[in-house]
C-alpha cells in the first residue's frame, strides 16, 4: 500500500492534534476527580443547614401581614378588571362597523369607487349618463312611475 504525500501529511497532522488536545481533557478530568474525591465531601457540599434557608435572611424579602396582602390582592383584581374593560372597549371600537369609524369609511370609499366604475362602464355600453342610470334604476324599482317624463 503506497501513501501519497498528502495522505501522510493528514495522518501526521491528525496524530499531532490528538496528542496536543489529550492533556487538556486529562487535566480537566483530574481536577474534577480531585474536587469530589470522597462521598463525604460530596454530601457536605450541599449543606441543608438552617442558616442558609432561614426566611429572615433572604435579601429584599418584605414581611407582609394578611390584611395588607388581602388589600393588595383586591387592588390587583380591580386593576386587572379595569385593564380587561379597557381592552374590551378598544376591541369593540376597532370592530365597530357602522358610524364614523375608520372601517366604515374605508368600506364606504371602496363601495363608491366600485359603483362609480360600474356606472362609467354602463355609460360606455348603454349610452346613458350616470343621472339617467339612476332615473332608470328608480323607475325599475318602483320608486318613480314608469311615465316619469309626463310629470315634468
Amino acid at each position: 500500500m503506497i501513501f501519497t504525500r498528502f495522505q501522510i501529511f493528514v495522518l501526521l497532522a491528525s496524530l499531532i492534534s490528538i496528542e496536543s488536545f489529550a492533556p487538556i481533557a486529562l487535566n480537566k478530568a483530574r481536577t474534577q476527580i480531585a474536587r469530589f474525591s470522597t462521598a463525604e465531601e460530596q454530601t457536605n457540599q450541599f449543606d441543608d443547614s438552617d442558616e442558609f434557608y432561614d426566611d429572615d435572611k433572604i435579601p429584599g424579602k418584605i414581611k407582609v401581614d394578611d390584611d395588607t396582602l388581602a388589600k393588595q390582592q383586591v387592588e390587583l383584581e380591580n386593576f386587572a378588571r379595569e385593564l380587561r374593560r379597557q381592552r374590551l372597549d378598544k376591541e369593540a371600537e376597532e370592530n365597530r362597523f357602522y358610524g364614523w369609524t375608520p372601517k366604515a369609511e374605508l368600506l364606504n370609499g371602496r363601495m363608491s369607487m366600485f359603483f362609480f366604475a360600474v356606472g362609467c362602464l354602463t355609460e360606455i355600453w348603454t349610452g346613458e349618463s350616470l343621472p339617467q342610470q339612476v332615473e332608470t334604476m328608480a323607475s325599475v324599482l318602483g320608486l318613480l312611475p314608469l311615465d316619469y317624463e309626463s310629470f315634468l
